[in-house]
């Protein structure tokens, strides 16, 4: 059978790699942008989506919320530690205070994120409505934190304020391939293992009857747990 294809989230792949590589080129040549634990990390998991967004094998929303969950982790601990590692480019103790509780706030929202949307790709314990209010709120501050961030520690000159700006800009399409993830008519829940079984008493039932071919029950129950 034929699978369908998410056409949106296909876009959305080709533009976070098209993001990254210039976020990564310009960190690269004109320094670091100090908005994550490293720029080399950032476009390694990103890459790593966007495949997953063009390719779009089975279950690979729920390979992209795992990386994703793996990425959050990775910047909220970097958040952690990102006072030592940033302090000598700050000549106030607030400045550097601000950066840091910015920073902690905005990969906090974004791994609460991607918890829910793991949740969401895989057992959609929550209405579509609610998880799409709660993701689109928490990565719309996490952008806005991660701008207050950026101003806070990036030089005033015209190469590290272009390093700032592709950066947040390759972190906002991240975020636009998370939302359209919600909307993605292509997700495959697992069915419940009460449901499962259900099913597969009722073609026992149906087999024993001679209701059905031995050929017809076994493809109905490969189907079942597919």
């Amino acid at each position: 059978m034929k699978r369908n294809y998410d056409t949106r989230l296909l876009f959305i792949g080709i533009y976070l790699i098209l993001a990254q590589i210039v976020s990564f080129t310009l960190q690269r040549f004109f320094g670091d942008a100090h908005l994550t634990l490293s720029f080399g990390i950032d476009i390694a998991l990103c890459f790593l989506i966007a495949f997953f967004y063009i390719a779009q094998f089975k279950k690979f929303h729920f390979a992209t919320t795992v990386v994703m969950l793996v990425y959050s982790g990775i910047n909220l601990l970097y958040a952690f530690v990102s006072k030592g590692m940033t302090q000598n480019l700050f000549t106030s103790f607030n400045f550097s205070v601000f950066f840091v509780l910015a920073l902690l706030t905005a990969y906090a929202l974004m791994a609460i994120s991607s918890i829910f949307l793991t949740i969401h790709v895989t057992q959609k314990r929550f209405e579509e409505k609610f998880t799409f209010k709660l993701i689109v709120s928490s990565l719309g501050v996490t952008t806005i934190l991660l701008t207050v961030a950026a101003i806070l520690v990036t030089s005033p000159t015209i190469a590290d304020i272009v390093t700032a700006v592709f950066t947040i800009i390759s972190m906002a399409v991240l975020f636009l391939g998370n939302i359209f993830t919600i909307l993605s008519p292509t997700i495959e829940y697992n069915e419940h293992p009460d449901k499962v079984a259900k099913h597969e008493s009722k073609l026992d039932e149906l087999f024993k009857k001679g209701l059905i071919t031995e050929d017809e029950y076994n493809l109905r129950k490969n189907k079942v747990h597919e």
